[in-house]
């Protein structure tokens, strides 16, 4: 499945248009199955070689939404990808920009169905060479 984007502001739905972001909160975009809340924390650093590192998801398990701490050694763009334990792709998010570091993203996944997934996270960065991070398990409920 697919997901298509649309830019948010602190929870609000805003179609058509970007919203200028506040505070520490980078973007928020929503996507059919999954609402993305970026939060920056520049304070984590990458290994420039690693690109992506994808630290926790939680709580775990969790029925509607999860937090994906996740870090990038640049400014690019992310996308997250959720498998089945056997390997299928059920559900992927669109391109969702970041800056350098650390960011805290809630995901809101009540619509996808009770199963356990691996969430893997894309990186892709202003030269548009493309990097995965390590999946990480996630279960429905």
């Amino acid at each position: 499945m697919s997901l298509s984007a649309q830019q948010i502001s602190h929870g609000s739905l805003n179609t058509g248009r970007t919203v200028p972001s506040s505070g520490n909160h980078k973007s928020s975009v929503v996507q059919n199955n999954v609402r993305l809340l970026v939060v920056d924390k520049s304070t984590t650093t990458v290994p420039a070689d690693e690109k992506i590192v994808l630290s926790s998801v939680y709580p775990n398990p969790s029925s509607d939404k999860v937090v994906i701490d996740v870090a990038t050694a640049g400014e690019g763009k992310i996308q997250f990808k959720f498998f089945t334990s056997t390997g299928e792709l059920v559900s992927e998010s669109s391109w969702t920009q970041v800056e350098k570091g650390g960011h805290a993203i809630t995901l809101d996944i009540s619509k996808l169905s009770a199963d356990v997934y691996l969430i893997s996270a894309y990186f892709q960065d202003t030269h548009g060479n493309i990097k995965a991070s390590g999946s990480s398990k996630l279960t429905k409920f």
